[in-house]
């Protein structure tokens, strides 16, 4: 998404929520994904986003505690599940 003015993230503070948020992104896909989020004008995804805040929130509500420590990356063990199912002909479930 193309902002007006170009700094807006900057003086919509943005860029601070961003680098304060940093030091809490885990695994390493959470800082990658942090670098892709940006502003947004659409209400449907802005919709969304405090959505997942608000089912974030219930879950770390819980006595249960959820497990925010560091994870392992498991992209690779996923990327070789998708080459194996293809291999075999199965198709991923219906949602």
């Amino acid at each position: 998404m193309q902002l007006y003015p170009l700094d807006a993230e900057h003086r919509l503070g943005f860029d601070l929520i961003r680098e304060r948020l940093e030091g809490y992104a885990r695994p390493p896909y959470g800082s990658e994904l942090l670098e892709l989020l940006e502003p947004s004008a659409d209400r449907d995804e802005v919709a969304r986003r405090l959505e997942l805040a608000g089912e974030m929130q219930a879950l770390i509500g819980f006595n249960d505690p959820f497990p925010l420590a560091a994870s392992a990356d498991f992209r690779p063990f996923l990327a070789h599940g998708v080459c194996q199912s293809a291999k075999y002909g199965l198709r991923p479930p219906r949602r």
